[in-house]
């Protein structure tokens, strides 16, 4: 669960795609780089980069969603707040996406896509069964987050990174989890194969 004091997460200037949380200080050092960042420059020069880049009907709106808090928005007026319904959402909020399944599967016909990083699987699975039975888009894929560890009771991963598409195609091809387009999220670990049963 992200914490208030971690601050904002961001991402290093230098081109190294290191993400952090800024602890709410004006000024950090990035952990990968050592790079003194002002934070508040790094805000105005990635939103004016991104506005440069991008022609304006493609920027990506990029928000703190969670609870109604100052500095926050909920998942409910980020819907409300966007005409599309052509809708992709990437989710990895440090376990606070379970406060967003709701809004989801009410929303769930304007989505094109979702990647979302479920968290404390083996304390959530019978919320992630229950939202998986009620969403309607297609699951693509699956990896197991090797960060996490798997709980030596269930068997269940503690992370876990689930892709979803509307535009899927249906295949009685065989996968094995993780394949060839699965990043593994820490190095020095081993990949958690994932096994499926009736």
């Amino acid at each position: 669960m992200i914490k208030a004091s971690w601050g904002s997460k961001r991402t290093c200037p230098c081109g190294n795609g290191v993400r952090f949380y800024d602890l709410n200080k004006k000024e950090i050092e990035c952990p990968s780089c050592g790079e003194n960042i002002n934070v508040e420059q790094l805000s105005i020069s990635t939103l004016e980069n991104n506005l440069r880049k991008k022609p304006q009907s493609q920027i990506i709106n990029e928000k703190n969603v969670g609870l109604d808090l100052a500095g926050s928005i909920t998942m409910d007026n980020v819907f409300k707040e966007t005409d599309s319904n052509k809708i992709f959402l990437k989710i990895d909020i440090e376990g606070g996406e379970y406060r967003l399944l709701d809004s989801i599967i009410e929303n769930q016909n304007r989505l094109t896509g979702m990647v979302m990083e479920f968290h404390d699987c083996d304390l959530h699975i019978a919320l992630i069964e229950n939202f998986l039975s009620k969403f309607s888009l297609s699951l693509v894929s699956i990896h197991a987050n090797n960060n996490g560890a798997i709980d030596n009771r269930t068997g269940i991963t503690h992370a876990l990174e689930l892709s979803f598409s509307s535009q899927a195609v249906k295949s009685n091809d065989f996968c094995s989890y993780p394949n060839s387009i699965d990043q593994t999220n820490n190095s020095f670990e081993d990949e958690i194969i994932i096994n499926f049963s009736d």
